[in-house]
């Protein structure tokens, strides 16, 4: 089950770079966290495998630290 959240944060808060710009109609993923296999970034993972058979060009940022990185 895949469900979209809105931005928890402002878009002028978060620094984004200029061939970045965000866009309606492709979806944006973002894993702010521990880099631990706790966190289930694997499952984020494979959520985003699925997401990209209807979306191609969905993307996922990581951001975090820790044993998985």
């Amino acid at each position: 089950r895949i469900r979209l959240l809105p931005y928890a944060v402002e878009r002028p808060a978060l620094a984004a770079r200029a061939d970045s710009e965000p866009r309606a109609d492709v979806p944006r993923l973002l894993f702010l966290g521990a880099l631990e296999h706790r966190k289930g970034l694997d499952v984020l993972l494979h959520a985003l495998a699925r997401l990209r058979i209807a979306h191609p060009r969905a993307t996922l940022d990581v951001v975090g630290n820790g044993p998985l990185r």
